[in-house]
C-alpha cells in the first residue's frame, strides 16, 4: 500500500499543470483543517493479483476539493486529461462523481476513480 501511495504521489507531482492548480497540494494523509483550497486527497483499495507472483491491483480515488463544484470539476478534468495524455500510464478510468462534504465548510468535491496494477 505504501509503495502504491508513493507511486501515485510521484506521478501526480510530476504533472506541473496539476500541481500548479492545486494550491493546497496533494496528500494521501488527511489534510490539515487550514489547508488552502483547491487541494486533492486520495485513497487506495488494494486487491491481490491473480497469482502469487503477479503484482497487486489497485483502485485509487482522487478527491478534488474547492470552493465550488465548477472549480473542482475544472481541476478534475485537468487530472483526467493529464493521465490520458501520459501513454506510459496503464490506468483504467472507472468513474467520477461529485458532492459536498458534510462538515460546516461544505466544501465541494469531485471524486475521480482509476484502477491500475503494480
Amino acid at each position: 500500500m505504501l509503495e502504491a501511495s508513493q507511486y501515485i504521489t510521484s506521478i501526480i507531482n510530476s504533472k506541473t499543470a496539476i500541481t500548479t492548480a492545486l494550491v493546497g497540494g496533494l496528500s494521501w494523509e488527511i489534510s490539515a483543517a487550514d489547508v488552502v483550497k483547491p487541494f486533492m486527497n486520495f485513497n487506495l483499495l488494494e486487491q491481490p493479483g491473480p497469482t502469487k507472483d503477479s503484482g497487486a491491483a489497485y483502485t485509487v480515488s482522487f478527491f478534488v476539493f474547492a470552493d465550488t463544484l465548477t472549480k473542482s470539476a475544472e481541476i478534475g478534468t485537468l487530472l483526467k486529461n493529464e493521465i490520458k495524455a501520459d501513454t506510459s500510464l496503464k490506468w483504467k478510468y472507472v468513474r467520477a462523481s461529485n458532492g459536498y462534504t458534510s462538515n460546516e465548510a461544505s466544501e465541494a468535491f469531485i471524486e475521480i476513480v482509476y484502477s491500475f496494477n503494480l
